[in-house]
Parts: structure tokens; C-alpha cells; sequence
């Protein structure tokens, strides 16, 4: 596997802790036991991440040299994977309303559909968009997509993704399972 291929691999490990979380929350709301703070971090957790950090680095450095060449050999799978980062958006957007009206049956739905989506969209973009990478670009051509990726937004990693990576971990323990083998949430606030 080449050097970009590992770079965004790392990524998609992040959104998976993401989705984990997502999931236990998704049934805790669907209990009434789901803080409010909670569902806003993790959804902020979305938006930095997910959103501004791994869906855009793919969109704008990842795409553009996968689409070098006369033939655009893989603009139609590309598209498809911009589809599918759009369709997330869209589930992510109907969360933060879900969060906005206090509706935690809004919340379970789109919190249980986004999971559905993209974990589909990283089972299947992961191994495909890796394979592309590394049938398409050369030893060089993947070097310098690797400086890039890791350069592209060094200075937002350095000072939010830590952050919001941390974050991540206190709502991982937070809804995570603890020593008992039971799940452990905090109180209601959405209802």
C-alpha cells in the first residue's frame, strides 16, 4: 500500500471511534438518556473531522490528482464518493435540527442512518478509493500526494484536531462500556 493510501487510512479509523460513539448514543436517545452536550459535541466532532478534515482533503487534494490525465478514467467513481460524502452531510445536518428542536426520536433516526451510511461509504470507498491510489499514481506522484495530505491543513490539526480528538475520547468513555460489560450514559436533556 502506498503513503497516501496509510494517510487516509488513519482517517477512516478516527471516523469509525466516531461512529461507535454515534451508535450508543443513537440508543440512549432512543431511552431518553442522551445529553444535549453530548449530541453537539459529537456532531461537532463531525463537522471538524469528518466533514472539514477528511471529506475535504479527499475532495480537493486526493480527487484532483486521481483526475490527472487526459482520459478521467475515475471521474465517474469519484463522483459516486462525492454523492455519498454529500448524502452525508445531509444526515449530519438533520442531527444538529434533531439536536435544535430537542426531538431525540429525530435524533436516533438520523444518528442510526448516518451510521448505516458511513460505515457502507468506508467499507466500500476505503478498499476502492486505496486500490485507485495505488493503480493510478506513481512512487513520485504518491510521495508528493502524501506531503500533501499530511501538509494540507497542518496548522487546523495542530490547533483543533487535537482538540476535538480528545474530545472523541471523553465521549468514548462516556459511552462506552465499561467494567461491568454494561453500557454507561449520562442523564437526559434531549426528550
Amino acid at each position: 500500500m502506498k503513503n497516501a493510501a496509510n494517510v487516509l487510512k488513519e482517517d477512516h479509523k478516527h471516523i469509525r471511534r466516531a461512529l461507535s460513539v454515534l451508535s450508543r448514543m443513537a440508543a440512549a436517545s432512543q431511552r431518553g438518556r442522551l445529553k444535549l452536550t453530548d449530541a453537539g459535541d459529537i456532531v461537532g466532532f463531525l463537522r471538524a473531522f469528518s466533514d472539514a478534515h477528511l471529506m475535504t482533503r479527499e475532495e480537493e487534494v486526493v480527487f484532483p490528482a486521481l483526475l490527472r490525465g487526459s482520459a478521467q478514467r475515475n471521474y465517474p467513481r469519484l463522483c459516486r464518493f462525492i454523492f455519498e460524502h454529500n448524502r452525508e452531510r445531509t444526515l449530519v445536518n438533520g442531527l444538529e435540527e434533531a439536536i435544535r428542536s430537542g426531538r431525540s426520536e429525530d435524533f436516533a433516526h438520523y444518528a442510526t442512518r448516518l451510521v448505516e451510511v458511513m460505515e457502507s461509504h468506508i467499507d466500500k470507498e476505503a478498499p476502492e478509493l486505496l486500490e485507485l491510489v495505488d493503480a493510478t499514481l506513481s512512487d513520485g506522484e504518491d510521495e508528493r500526494l502524501a506531503a500533501e495530505l499530511r501538509n494540507y491543513d497542518r496548522r487546523r490539526r495542530e490547533t483543533i484536531l487535537c482538540g476535538i480528538l480528545k474530545k472523541l475520547e471523553s465521549l468514548e468513555a462516556r459511552y462506552g462500556y465499561g467494567r461491568g460489560g454494561g453500557l454507561h450514559v449520562a442523564h437526559s436533556e434531549v426528550h
